[in-house]
């Protein structure tokens, strides 16, 4: 199966490693960034970024929530699909599934 892209929007406690401890676990998993924004509010991260996934299991949007979930630090986790479309675009999209207004625009 080819790889996909998808797109997801992770709340973190801005804590020392809470960044780098979602970074090590999209490595991990063979999750590859492409593209990443990240605003930091002094309490909390809000991390947006595309991930080129495996077409198999590792990359289905339920099995990478779960596994950003389990981090330490993680306060929210919102994945879409959203792939063929432009970073902007992508980003916006998975900003709006969030359940609360974000603090960066």
């Amino acid at each position: 199966m080819p790889d996909s892209t998808i797109t997801v929007f992770v709340v973190l406690r801005d804590e020392a490693r809470a960044l780098s401890r979602l970074l090590v676990r999209c490595h991990q998993r063979g999750w590859s960034p492409v593209s990443m924004r990240s605003v930091s509010d002094g309490a909390r991260c809000e991390v947006t970024m595309r991930l080129r996934v495996p077409g198999d299991r590792r990359g289905a949007e339920h099995h990478v929530r779960a596994q950003i979930e389990r981090l330490v630090d993680v306060e929210h986790v919102t994945v879409d699909a959203a792939d063929g479309v432009p970073d902007g675009v992508a980003f916006a999209a998975v900003r709006r599934k969030a359940p609360w207004i974000t603090f960066a625009a």
